[in-house]
């Protein structure tokens, strides 16, 4: 099972789902990164994203995936 795959179940999943899933890229089946959601403010996505992910990857790293994923939104 690759990212592709994943992506692709997570679509079908979300589907089903009342209400829709939450926006998020997923790298592997640990690492979700959420999006930022229509009309968010950057200061409530990136408090909403680093409380997500920083468990995992610490407050600093945390802090500069989301930025990231926030500048990038457009892209």
């Amino acid at each position: 099972m690759n990212i592709h795959d994943l992506q692709r179940i997570r679509v079908e999943l979300s589907k089903q789902i009342e209400p829709p899933m939450i926006p998020a890229l997923v790298v592997d089946e640990k690492f979700i990164i959420p999006l930022p959601e229509s009309g968010e403010e950057e200061d409530k996505y990136i408090s909403r994203c680093v409380s997500s992910i920083t468990d995992e990857y610490g407050q600093e790293q945390a802090l500069g995936i989301c930025y990231s994923t926030w500048e990038n939104k457009g892209s």
